[in-house]
């Protein structure tokens, strides 16, 4: 859903909505997790964050 917002223009929608499944994703995967990773990735990427 989050690609979807993101691909219609709507990236602050994109961007809160990852950063939810970002925070579902680390309390019940943990923030090891390989999808976790990828997601924080995906978040740092939309919004040109290098933490």
């Amino acid at each position: 859903m989050a690609a979807s917002y993101r691909k219609a223009g709507r990236t602050a929608d994109a961007i809160h909505l990852l950063e939810d499944a970002l925070a579902d994703s680390v309390r019940l995967l943990g923030e090891n997790h390989p999808d976790t990773l990828a997601m924080a990735d995906a978040l740092r990427d939309w919004t040109g964050s290098r933490r």
